[in-house]
């Protein structure tokens, strides 16, 4: 409903507005580091997690079968298979229902109506896992999947490279206009 609300005053009134330009001159849409847990990395410090009223729901109708512990493991700072298994399933059905619940409603509108969608999924200094779970399932829905590349030179270590290594692995799978092709922010922040 959120997402279907968010396309709606957006992405419908963008298309009203530029008439005959929409799908030629005005070729598409850009998301910009959306993640499933609000931005921490700025001024909110307290862990947070995803959520909806019917997560719990959602999440046992695919098949979690003990929602409790699995909801325990995804944050616990112990180690066991079980654990491990558990986990992996929590973030499994996390991941899953955000890519559907996001991602493929905006790829799904834009290949309605003719553009692209593309944009990226992380800040290039962040951590992948805790914002979004699979990179990959988040960034396929993407027609041209994105990058940033934003980092100022003292900023710009190892990690910082990632980003476009994984947006170039998505695009080379895709099929389409634009497959192969990535897109990159940057630069910025030298100033």
């Amino acid at each position: 409903e959120a997402v279907q609300c968010f396309l709606d005053v957006t992405c419908e009134k963008y298309k009203k507005y530029v008439g005959e330009f929409f799908g030629t001159t005005f070729k598409g849409f850009f998301s910009d580091e959306t993640r499933m847990i609000r931005n921490t990395q700025h001024r909110f410090t307290e862990p947070t997690v995803a959520f909806s009223l019917n997560m719990f729901e959602r999440l046992e109708e695919r098949g979690i079968e003990n929602l409790n512990e699995c909801l325990a493991a995804a944050f616990a700072d112990e180690d066991s298979p079980r654990i491990h298994e558990c986990r992996w399933a929590y973030w499994n059905r996390v991941t899953e229902l955000y890519g559907e619940s996001f991602y493929d409603q905006l790829r799904e509108w834009a290949d309605r109506n003719g553009v692209i969608y593309t944009g990226d999924c992380f800040s290039e200094e962040s951590g992948i896992i805790p914002q979004m779970g699979d990179y990959f399932r988040m960034a396929r829905p993407y027609h041209m999947p994105g990058l940033d590349a934003l980092c100022a030179p003292k900023q710009q270590g190892r990690e910082s490279f990632k980003s476009p290594k994984f947006a170039s692995s998505v695009a080379h799978q895709n099929e389409g206009p634009v497959a192969g092709r990535v897109l990159c922010e940057g630069p910025g922040l030298l100033g």
